[in-house]
């Protein structure tokens, strides 16, 4: 599952290690957020915080997954530049 914060951290060109490190969390525990394994209410208080500071959204906003519906239109302009 992409989350918001995976397409944040993805988007500053930023390792799972760095982000982990920012939020005051180990980067497995990162993983599973940004995965999509753990939600907004199994935070710890300090890093909702965190996760406000840094990106100016509370945490729910953040876990939240991502969805794509252009995506097969995507796929067909790649098909046909081939």
């Amino acid at each position: 599952m992409l989350t918001r914060l995976k397409m944040a951290r993805q988007a500053m060109g930023v390792k799972q290690e760095i982000m982990a490190h920012k939020l005051g969390t180990k980067q497995p525990f990162y993983s599973q957020l940004e995965n999509g394994k753990l939600n907004a209410a199994m935070l710890p208080e300090d890093t909702k915080q965190n996760i406000v500071k840094l990106f100016g959204e509370p945490a729910e906003k953040m876990l939240q997954p991502v969805q794509f519906r252009g995506l097969p239109k995507v796929k067909t302009l790649l098909a046909e530049a081939n």
